[in-house]
């Protein structure tokens, strides 16, 4: 039996339209593009990136935010755009009723209501399942074995790839933060 792994870093979007107004947004029509901040966020995060790894492939939430960041660090990375892979199952979750609403009032409407989900959104549960699922094919897939892998998405949904990936929570992140882990993967001969 030889081990082998996938180094996978997951980056947080830069900063966007919507951050600044402390707004959530979850569709795939919103229009919200990275600030001037939320470029230079990215800039410096791919540039550290570039100076410490290799990465071989950037996969990407389809959201607009997503993409741009994406964009943005496959240029400082040296990876023609027409490369990176789009994934719907990066997407920000579906927020349901809270669409548009603040975060403040996404956590107090959860505190108030006891729920855990909120009606028409996606659960914790929901989100863990379809990342869950992606890196399950990324880990089958032996393309992947001992390649960096860029994955570019939201901060919910960063937080469940770490749950996959550690066991752990973590909290929200800032934006253009990225964080490194190993997928280990066993081959038998």
């Amino acid at each position: 039996m030889n081990g082998l792994s996938i180094k996978i870093i997951v980056m947080r979007h830069g900063e966007a339209e919507n951050n600044i107004r402390d707004m959530l947004s979850s569709s795939q029509e919103d229009f919200f593009h990275l600030t001037d901040l939320g470029k230079s966020q990215v800039a410096q995060s791919a540039s550290c990136l570039h100076r410490d790894e290799k990465i071989d492939f950037i996969f990407s939430s389809p959201i607009l935010r997503t993409y741009e960041t994406s964009k943005l660090a496959a240029e400082k990375l040296g990876i023609p755009i027409q490369d990176i892979i789009i994934d719907d199952r990066l997407r920000e979750p579906f927020f349901g009723q809270m669409e548009g609403k603040t975060y403040a009032e996404y956590v107090n409407y959860l505190k108030a209501t006891n729920l855990k989900k909120i009606p028409d959104s996606e659960s914790k549960e929901e989100v863990l399942k379809r990342v869950s699922n992606f890196l399950e094919e990324i880990k089958s897939n032996p393309r992947y074995y001992g390649k960096a892998i860029l994955i570019v998405s939201h901060s919910f949904t960063m937080c469940r790839i770490h749950e996959y990936l550690t066991g752990e929570n973590m909290p929200i992140l800032r934006p253009a933060q990225y964080f490194k882990y190993s997928l280990k993967i066993k081959v038998f001969k």
